[in-house]
């Protein structure tokens, strides 16, 4: 279906740059249990002697700023052999696998994935390399300690690589954001490009609420060239990955239940005024359902 989808260039126009769909990768558990269910069941032991078995998906999820997160592949993290579950190892070699799933399903799609901490290393810069992808990914403190050293040494060099945006919100608040980028990084022969917003939120009278302003710091790394002109929708891009969390895996835990349908079915019957002839209407015509982007 979703490859129908694409074909018919349903989601052309949530491309990045007007040329990358962006595909969020992360993982997430499915289940827990208190016994070994499976042969595949991941166990995990605590530091008081506690194990707990449970099962986590890998999933590749093509998001869009209108609020689209669409599964398009998925990999079972494996249980590894003669050692417990470690996320890092695990997630990473799940992904080298999800990968050549994701390039067999869509073998020319453009495609910049999106992904947390865990993925900024050489291997995974690898594959995207081979497979013809780019990508923007979220870059913690820690991570490759040799590209924060060169970060540091080239902002010197670049202390013009700044810029900042004021956006003054309905809800009263005001947002600013300040954008620093660092170009020309390189880890073992990939080019990397390093960018950090630093975001504030405040209301935009003082006097008109107690509220502190609350100040988040988000860092990327990617091999797409950055600029002044599109550093502010590329830190924007890089934050999409959220979207498999917020509208993927917390919707599909916590909505798609028999009990949810229940309540938004008597929430509309408790304002909606139903007409039997409307209703007889309505279901004698054909209709037909689209995305619409």
């Amino acid at each position: 279906m979703v490859q129908l989808l694409v074909q018919r260039k349903t989601f052309h126009n949530s491309r990045y740059r007007g040329h990358w769909f962006q595909v969020a990768v992360d993982a997430s558990g499915v289940g827990g249990y208190d016994h070994q269910r499976d042969e595949q069941c991941l166990h995990r032991t605590s530091k008081n002697g506690k194990t707990t078995y449970f099962h986590s998906v890998l999933e590749a999820r093509l998001v869009t700023l209108n609020g689209f997160s669409i599964s398009i592949a998925t990999e079972w993290i494996e249980n590894p052999e003669g050692g417990e579950y470690d996320k890092q190892d695990c997630e990473r070699k799940g992904f080298t696998r999800l990968a050549a799933k994701l390039k067999e399903v869509y073998p020319r799609l453009p495609i910049v994935i999106l992904a947390d901490g865990l993925y900024p290393y050489e291997g995974f810069f690898a594959i995207c390399k081979a497979n013809q992808w780019t990508y923007c990914v979220i870059f913690k403190e820690g991570n490759l300690p040799t590209v924060w050293e060169e970060v540091l040494e080239l902002q010197p060099l670049q202390n013009q690589n700044i810029r900042q945006e004021v956006c003054y919100r309905p809800d009263g608040k005001t947002v600013v954001q300040v954008f620093q980028w660092v170009t020309g990084g390189n880890i073992k022969g990939h080019t990397l490009n390093w960018l950090a917003c630093q975001e504030t939120i405040r209301p935009t009278k003082p006097e008109a609420s107690e509220e502190e302003p609350k100040t988040t710091c988000f860092v990327h790394i990617t091999d797409l060239p950055i600029n002044a002109h599109n550093v502010a929708d590329t830190s924007k891009t890089g934050r999409l990955m959220w979207k498999i969390e917020n509208e993927g895996f917390m919707k599909a835990k916590n909505h798609p239940t028999l009990k949810n349908l229940w309540l938004d079915l008597v929430a509309v019957m408790q304002w909606a005024e139903l007409d039997e002839q409307e209703l007889e209407r309505i279901n004698s015509t054909r209709r037909q359902f689209r995305f619409a982007n």
